[in-house]
């Protein structure tokens, strides 16, 4: 912003203004303006950016480090303050270094259960492509079977319980649900 200042400045005092007519004067007089006020809304709007860049954060949300931080003059400090300032950084360093870790080490937590997930999502959608198969296949097949006798010694399945026993009056064991 500022260099933009300088350089609309400088083409101000360049002063090429050509003397031909009034016309090429009333332009040369409307550039001038124009620069004026461009300038005037730079220095306006300058103070304004200097002071959100002062205020903006260095890192994200959960990060400590201040915009003064990176700002310290070491000159003007004294010894102690100069061991407090490398302490106090060091703490900082390790609690990133500890969060940087929770991190990794959540990332790598999801990234394994998102496998495992992911593996049985395809096991489940194979599953469900037999089933499908299966029952097609019984569909188109259907007639068929029911026009053969079952063997006595065969079961009957009923849907909801399971094999049915071709003894009467025994009671079937409840089935547990998954």
């Amino acid at each position: 912003m500022e260099k933009q200042i300088v350089f609309l400045q400088e083409e101000l005092r360049k002063g090429d203004y050509p003397w031909e007519g009034d016309n090429d004067l009333l332009k040369e007089s409307n550039k001038h303006k124009l620069l004026l006020e461009s300038i005037d809304e730079f220095k306006k709007q300058l103070p304004l950016l200097k002071e959100k860049i002062k205020n903006a954060r260095v890192c994200g949300p959960d990060c400590r480090l201040k915009h003064d931080d990176l700002h310290i003059n070491l000159d003007i400090l004294t010894p102690a303050e100069l061991l407090r300032t490398v302490k106090r950084f060091e703490r900082l360093k390790t609690d990133l270094i500890s969060t940087l870790r929770s991190k990794e080490w959540r990332l790598d937590s999801e990234s394994k259960l998102f496998v495992r997930v992911n593996d049985q999502r395809s096991y489940l959608q194979n599953e469900l492509m037999i089933c499908q198969n299966n029952i097609l296949r019984l569909q188109k097949n259907g007639p068929y079977w029911q026009h053969i006798s079952r063997n006595n010694d065969e079961r009957v399945l009923d849907p909801k319980r399971g094999p049915i026993k071709k003894s009467f009056g025994e009671r079937l064991p409840p089935i547990a649900a998954q």
